[in-house]
């Protein structure tokens, strides 16, 4: 005998299980009357704040008191299968469990203590996971009793419903909540989840805690992350502000900025990065549009081709990959000039992408073999090879005379391809 397929619906804050009693044996298994079937939960809750999990149990309730469901037989053949009555255990007390604590023997005889209740479900478990296990107990007078238990069930625990929430319940989801932000990197990555499934019902909490000293360090970096990934004018507002705040707060807001889609943070964050002599923050707010929003700001993208720092023209040239439009295809063939190689290799990928065979694109390729670096040079002759079909590799590995050859042929060709074309 075993319960098996143990399901959950839970819908305006119900926790409902849907068990099923199976019989896995050969013979046939008798079975106790409806009325005398006792049942309860072992949980383990797994919070999404990254604190430490805890075991529970429930409080003991009775099948046979719910209204409808399968019919109960006397009986069950081998391969034989009923549904048990579905049970919300939303308002059903749980108790903390610990190791010594003799709960099965009381859900039994209903004899003996057990600690003192935690609250009811909906209250105790918080947002996260929690594994769930479901038993039964079916005393029998002809026949020794059975004790069954299903397998363990994960269930995804959502935010409340803060509508319906009293004063001291939302203070303390609220305070387990900004505690994560104070504490490490898992921490607050943890409250993070927890306070974008949350959503605008938490935000001014989330505003007030931009100013509690105790939030710092990367528990404060996902502060500013959660505010970014909530959408609304209140939060766009306080990251407006932020960006101009040390210690890579600014950076995140560069970053994530974007996703608010905010007029007025926009221009802050495109005149903050245009103008900052921050190379990071620029580079930043270049990939913060580009994944965010799927394209750059142009005034963000010819500060970041004139920056001196690689990073960010690197990041520029990805850029302007997405879209071959005239400005950008000369912004990359401006960067094939650089002195630094990643950003000749990433300018060169960015034109063989956008498959432009346009006479300037391929004669900045060609002369932007003279500079030293083999890596940027093996990869405009990709870019070369590309867009013209022919296959003149550059070998990283060969010897100096041969690399010149290479760079040699591409050169030959290129004078005499600009002849014939005359």
């Amino acid at each position: 005998m075993s319960v098996e397929s143990v399901a959950t619906v839970r819908q305006n804050g119900k926790f409902v299980l849907l068990p099923a009693l199976r019989n896995s044996g050969r013979a046939v298994s008798g079975l106790c009357p409806r009325a005398d079937a006792v049942a309860w939960l072992i949980l383990k809750s797994q919070p999404a704040n990254g604190s430490v999990g805890k075991y529970y149990f429930s409080e003991r309730v009775f099948p046979g008191a719910v209204k409808g469901g399968a019919v109960w037989p006397g009986a069950l053949a081998s391969g034989g299968q009923i549904e048990l009555p579905r049970m919300d255990f939303s308002e059903v007390p749980l108790h903390p469990y610990s190791k010594g604590v003799k709960f099965l023997a009381h859900h039994v005889t209903g004899k003996g203590s057990i600690p003192e209740a935690a609250g009811k479900l909906r209250d105790v478990l918080v947002v996260g996971r929690v594994n769930v296990q479901y038993m039964l107990y079916m005393p029998r007078k002809d026949d020794s009793p059975i004790v069954l238990k299903s397998a363990f069930l994960t269930v995804e625990i959502g935010p409340p419903d803060f509508k319906g929430l009293s004063p001291a319940r939302r203070k303390a989801f609220v305070d387990d909540l900004i505690a994560g932000f104070r504490g490490d990197a898992f921490s607050g990555q943890a409250a993070h989840s927890v306070a974008t499934s949350a959503g605008v019902e938490i935000l001014d909490d989330l505003i007030a805690a931009t100013k509690d000293p105790a939030v710092k360090g990367a528990g404060r970096l996902w502060l500013v992350t959660a505010l970014a990934d909530i959408r609304d004018k209140r939060a766009a507002g306080v990251l407006a502000r932020l960006i101009g705040k040390p210690g890579g707060v600014g950076h995140v807001v560069a970053y994530h900025g974007p996703k608010q889609r905010s007029a007025e943070l926009d221009s802050i964050i495109i005149a903050r990065a245009s103008q900052s002599r921050d190379a990071r923050l620029t580079a930043l707010a270049l990939l913060g549009f580009m994944v965010f929003r799927g394209e750059v700001p142009r005034k963000l993208l010819d500060s970041g081709i004139d920056s001196d720092d690689p990073r960010v023209r690197t990041t520029v040239a990805a850029a302007l990959s997405r879209t071959a439009s005239i400005a950008n295809v000369q912004g990359l063939v401006s960067l094939l000039k650089s002195r630094e190689q990643r950003v000749r290799s990433a300018a060169a990928k960015a034109l063989a992408a956008m498959g432009n065979r346009h006479a300037i694109v391929v004669g900045a390729l060609v002369e932007a073999l003279v500079f030293e670096g083999d890596q940027a040079r093996s990869d405009v002759c990709d870019a070369l090879g590309t867009l013209t079909g022919r296959e003149i590799r550059y070998d990283q590995s060969a010897r100096a005379d041969e690399k010149l050859k290479i760079i040699t042929k591409w050169r030959k060709w290129w004078t005499a391809a600009r002849k014939n074309h005359r």
